[in-house]
């Protein structure tokens, strides 16, 4: 908290603040951040992460729009499986073919 705190109270660089403590300069730009983005809320001292809900929206739609591309790709073979069970029987005058 103290870093985040030179950052943005005394105005410190986050280059030189994160090369004070030894961190990566990314690291402490999240916890900028994420104390802009939750106050005092985002550093709870449990080692329990604040939940972000804008990426696990994103997770959530990207795990959406597979499923339905699944789901259409399903639904594709199952006509396309029907059309060639019933162009193979018996009552449409054909033969089904051998595989090899």
């Amino acid at each position: 908290m103290e870093a985040v705190l030179q950052v943005l109270e005394e105005r410190r660089k986050v280059s030189h603040v994160a090369k004070s403590l030894g961190i990566i300069p990314t690291m402490l730009s999240r916890w900028v951040y994420e104390y802009e983005q939750y106050g005092d809320k985002a550093f709870t001292g449990n080692g329990v992460p604040v939940p972000n809900t804008e990426l696990e929206i994103q997770r959530l739609q990207k795990r959406v729009d597979e499923l339905q591309l699944e789901n259409e790709i399903l639904k594709k073979f199952q006509e396309y499986s029907k059309r060639w069970e019933k162009s193979n029987t018996p009552s449409s005058g054909k033969t089904p073919r051998s595989t090899p």
